[in-house]
């Protein structure tokens, strides 16, 4: 589970999660079930095979996010290529398909499929929602 500090915050268009700050932070929607944290502090959870390369669709009933990341390492394994991204200043594993080529430094384009967020208290480590 890749886990990284986030504020929730009310924004155009419904509730997000902000990661980082300044030029690089990134703004990632969530579902209105995560309304009553606005203003709070957390942690964001998402899985690595939640973020993978840009066309790929998870469910026909949620679109994926694409968010633009630094690629810092890549781990072909066969089936699927693990790559190390950073974005908002933080660090999370995508799985991407084979064919899906990025190289270190590079900025690509990864979809997230956010409706498998999770969020945690930093204090205590407990599930929210």
């Amino acid at each position: 589970m890749n886990t990284l500090p986030a504020r929730v915050v009310a924004a155009a268009g419904g509730v997000h999660a902000a990661i980082g700050t300044g030029d690089g932070a990134v703004s990632l929607p969530l579902s209105e079930a995560f309304e009553k944290f606005v203003g709070r502090d957390v942690v964001f959870g998402l899985r690595p095979e939640c973020i993978a390369e840009p066309h790929r669709r998870f469910d026909e009933a949620h679109a994926p996010f694409v968010v633009e990341a630094t690629v810092e390492m890549t781990e072909p394994t066969g089936s699927e290529t693990i790559v190390l991204i950073r974005m908002g200043g933080e660090k999370a594993l995508a799985r991407v398909a084979p064919g899906y080529r990025v190289a270190v430094g590079d900025k690509a384009r990864f979809a997230m499929d956010l409706s498998r967020a999770c969020l945690f208290d930093p204090g205590s480590e407990l599930l929210l929602v």
